[in-house]
């Protein structure tokens, strides 16, 4: 048997080597400009154009997320319902336009519908209209949910004792979206309105979530009168939705034909926020 030829194996082991190396080389390189496209492409995102507060490309996405959603919008699916016996209080998450006391015995409620007059209503001209209770999930974003017992009442039925003005010269037609306002807008007291009110919160919602027969203007949870952190005298909820859009301590509700102000829209997340 020949013996190994040691210069052989030194030459095939350089050989090997040196390949390694090269590939090492190639595979720095590659990984570099990998590494330098996505820092640009993120620079791309993070430093050009905005729109509603964000990227333009993210809203981009946002807005193609907000309109698959509208397409499957069913006004007669609704959110699961719970026994009474399951609801409990819900953590305190946020205070934006919350964050400092009001008078309760003096609060109203101002309903908009450009370009009509104004309407000053009362706590007491809301819980006339006919009650609802319902006990459902509230969503956070964020992912945790909490069983609530909500008493109000439903959203459409104030929007029929108090309707919009028709649109598009037809007679207003609750069953017909086309002869009403496309969205309605809340708000809560604007800076100034209060003192030491650090800002106002806002959502805006489409009329057919509007119109959503488990959508309410509540003033009771868990069978008490609202308390100031979750929203009294009057909040929205909206089981359908992620919570950030049951809007606490309503000041303003407003009738619209173009898409209102959106609080966390503006600040990177879905205007529709539906589940």
């Amino acid at each position: 048997m020949s013996e190994p030829n040691n210069n052989q194996e030194e030459l095939v082991g350089s050989e090997a080597e040196s390949r390694i190396k090269i590939l090492s080389r190639r595979g720095f390189i590659f990984g570099a400009i990998a590494i330098a496209g996505g820092y640009e492409v993120l620079r791309w995102i993070d430093f050009g154009p905005q729109k509603a507060g964000i990227s333009a490309q993210l809203r981009k996405v946002l807005d193609i997320n907000q309109r698959v959603a509208l397409s499957l919008f069913n006004e007669g699916s609704t959110a699961k319902l719970y026994p009474v016996s399951e609801a409990v209080m819900p953590i305190v998450n946020g205070t934006v336009g919350i964050d400092t006391p009001i008078d309760q015995t003096s609060w109203k409620l101002n309903l908009q519908d450009k370009p009509s007059a104004d309407r000053i209503l009362s706590l007491s001209q809301v819980k006339a209209l006919p009650r609802t209770d319902i006990t459902t999930e509230l969503r956070c974003v964020e992912g945790w949910t909490t069983v609530v017992h909500w008493t109000g009442c439903k959203l459409s039925e104030f929007i029929k004792r108090y309707p919009p003005r028709p649109r598009n010269g037809n007679p207003l037609d609750f069953t017909d979206f086309s002869t009403m306002p496309k969205y309605i807008g809340f708000e809560t007291p604007p800076p100034g309105f209060l003192a030491g009110e650090s800002q106002s919160y806002y959502v805006g919602i489409d009329m057919k979530s509007a119109m959503h027969h488990q959508t309410l203007l509540c003033y009771a949870m868990n069978g008490n009168a609202l308390s100031p952190p979750h929203g009294a005298p009057l909040r929205l909820v909206i089981p359908t939705k992620y919570g950030f859009k049951s809007l606490k301590r309503i000041g303003r509700i407003f009738y619209s034909d173009t898409m209102p102000r959106d609080f966390w829209a503006e600040n990177g997340y879905d205007w529709y926020a539906g589940l």
